[in-house]
């Protein structure tokens, strides 16, 4: 194979790539934006303290979990029990979140079969949240990817613009090169 068929083949695998990556991204966006809850009422079925060290330290992360059942949903899903957390579970240890006091007093908030405020992922409707909707540590987290998803936009318009610009040229030049002698011009590539 020829240097100029292997350069033209790597600038199109990378153009294709490039342009698949900015369709991911472009959905990513779209899963990151469109995440909304709804507010409803929950009643409140059990709840459970979960406790880990951390580093080195060994100091001990709390995530307080609560079973609840969602009220306001159609009635095939009404029986499910759903866990809910202050936030999302990920942003809902003690060391992302804060509780007031302490972990252990917020969870003993919620006795079992009581009703409290509560909000489920509208896409989601695992996703219930008995905190406010959204947490400052879960908005500074969406600032942070959105910023890399658009980087990453960029450097994949800039690769696949780059290997469009390089398969054009390394046809064309072969073409230049090896002079027409009659024949008809034809890409490297084809």
């Amino acid at each position: 194979m020829k240097p100029a068929s292997i350069l033209s083949a790597c600038s199109f695998i990378f153009a294709v790539a490039g342009v698949a990556f900015v369709i991911w991204v472009g959905v990513m966006f779209g899963v990151l934006f469109q995440e909304k809850f709804a507010e409803k009422t929950c009643v409140v079925q059990s709840t459970h303290m979960y406790s880990w060290p951390l580093g080195k330290d060994e100091q001990t992360v709390y995530l307080p979990e609560v079973v609840v059942q969602v009220n306001g949903v159609h009635e095939e899903r009404r029986s499910e029990n759903v866990t809910a957390y202050k936030y999302r579970k990920s942003f809902s240890s003690t060391d992302f979140a804060t509780y007031e006091p302490n972990a252990s007093s917020w969870l003993e908030s919620f006795a079992p079969g009581s009703t409290v405020a509560c909000w489920q992922g509208i896409f989601t409707p695992e996703a219930v949240k008995l905190g406010a909707p959204n947490s400052p540590k879960e908005e500074a987290r969406k600032e942070q990817i959105s910023m890399i998803l658009v980087f990453l936009l960029l450097v994949a318009l800039a690769v696949s613009t780059c290997a469009c610009i390089v398969l054009y040229f390394s046809c064309t030049w072969k073409d230049a090169y090896r002079g027409d002698n009659g024949r008809e011009n034809r890409c490297c590539c084809i």
